[in-house]
């Protein structure tokens, strides 16, 4: 059975959180035999407080990310200088070269890019951070979504009238539970729309 990791620190952004989760769970109460969604931190602790106060608890283990599908990293003012446990990374770094998708939405490309992983990839990110993120990383920052390979971003402007969140976690829902889409857009009373994939300077779908 697929799991989703959500990576969560202090001051990670409400609404990236809470509009992935939303989404995924959701899929859980439509269909029980879908995934399983967890809470991971990038340090050793029982909980984290987001941006805007609200006190998260009943948190993973870092060692749950090797076990994960997919690791999505929301975006959140503290995202540049988050603090990461060293086992964390380097359970990150073990599932990015595995099979797991690795997913950012807006600034959380930053904790990517600290886990030197974004180096020569084409990422997502709002505009303006674009600039810090390509001196940081040595990597092409754009806007919209962005698959590159095993690395989906999401930042900026994008089409679909979605919250960057929502659009995430439809993608990710397409792509591992597409026959519960609809369901699951129906329950939230949300308009079936295209994510559509930004392809910048080359095709990266």
């Amino acid at each position: 059975m697929e799991t989703i990791g959500i990576v969560v620190f202090d001051g990670v952004d409400d609404l990236d959180l809470v509009g992935v989760a939303s989404v995924l769970g959701k899929a859980k109460v439509c269909n029980g035999t879908a995934g399983g969604l967890m809470l991971i931190p990038t340090t050793e602790c029982d909980s984290v407080t987001t941006g805007a106060g609200l006190k998260i608890e009943n948190l993973g283990c870092w060692k749950d990310a090797a076990r994960c599908c997919a690791l999505v990293f929301p975006s959140g003012a503290a995202a540049v200088e988050a603090e990461m446990a060293p086992a964390f990374a380097s359970a990150a770094r073990r599932a990015a070269n595995s099979s797991t998708l690795l997913c950012s939405i807006c600034s959380g490309a930053f904790l990517l890019s600290k886990l030197g992983l974004l180096a020569g990839h084409h990422v997502a990110v709002h505009a303006k951070h674009r600039s810090l993120i390509e001196s940081l990383s040595a990597c092409h920052a754009h806007n919209g979504f962005v698959k590159d390979g095993a690395l989906w971003s999401i930042g900026g402007m994008q089409d679909s009238g979605y919250p960057k969140s929502i659009a995430m976690g439809i993608v990710l829902l397409e792509h591992f539970w597409p026959g519960l889409v609809e369901d699951v857009l129906a329950r939230l009373e949300l308009p079936k729309r295209r994510v559509d994939c930004t392809t910048p300077e080359r095709d990266l779908a």
